[in-house]
């Protein structure tokens, strides 16, 4: 249960942080470009932006899920928190 919590907050986490860098290049298009805006940014590289920005947050949260809870902490502990924070994890 705590590596599925850890790793759906790390994804979403990741994804946010993805999602936030693409708003802030399509924002900076739209301003220092306004002409190009259509052909730079179409909606075929807003789906592709989105999706890599998904895809990273996905990657972000396998890698981190699995090195967190590779550790040999983990094996034979349990943990008594309803929430898993990372803060708490990485003090054990």
């Amino acid at each position: 249960g705590y590596a599925a919590q850890f790793s759906l907050f790390v994804f979403l986490l990741g994804g946010e942080c993805a999602l936030l860098t693409v708003m802030v290049y399509d924002h900076y298009v739209a301003i220092c470009q306004p002409l190009h805006y259509g052909m730079l940014l179409g909606s075929r590289a807003c789906v592709h932006m989105a999706t890599a920005a998904w895809g990273s947050g996905f990657l972000y949260a396998v890698l981190y899920t699995g090195n967190a809870f590779s550790l040999p902490v983990f094996k034979r502990n349990a943990l008594d928190q309803f929430f898993c924070e990372i803060p708490h994890i990485l003090k054990l």
